[in-house]
């Protein structure tokens, strides 16, 4: 699903136009009719799951865990790859190159992952940064 302001609409219902594009990306038209259908259908089924008096859990994404006391949290970077490996030099280098931060900051507009090292951490006492090449899953 994407969500457009507030319209929800699945993937599948969006089609690429003719138009020009819009900032360098093509602009894509949506099948209303199907969208709203979808919203409709949407609408009944939980209407139809409430009224079972069945709870709805919460849907757990990507990233985030359920505590104990059943509340959904995101997990943070320490705890994804461990504390040791998050504070580990050698393991946030491996596989990355450092890079100036200018440099960091147009890779990172690019989309790939960088590990930002403030100043002081560094032997050299400089800001630096680290672009990852590949990112394990």
């Amino acid at each position: 699903m994407i969500k457009l302001d507030n319209l929800i609409a699945r993937a599948e219902h969006l089609f690429p136009t003719t138009l020009p594009k819009f900032c360098g990306l093509p602009i894509y038209g949506l099948d209303a009719e199907a969208a709203e259908a979808d919203l409709i259908v949407e609408e009944v089924r939980l209407t139809v799951k409430n009224s079972t008096g069945q709870s709805i859990p919460a849907e757990v994404l990507p990233g985030e865990e359920v505590c104990a006391d059943n509340v959904i949290r995101r997990t943070t970077t320490t705890e994804a790859i461990g504390y040791d490996n998050y504070y580990n030099q050698a393991y946030a280098e491996k596989n990355a190159k450092h890079v100036s931060i200018g440099v960091a900051r147009l890779e990172a507009a690019a989309g790939k992952l960088i590990t930002w090292r403030p100043d002081g951490i560094s032997t050299s006492g400089t800001e630096y940064a680290l672009v990852h090449e590949e990112v394990a899953a």
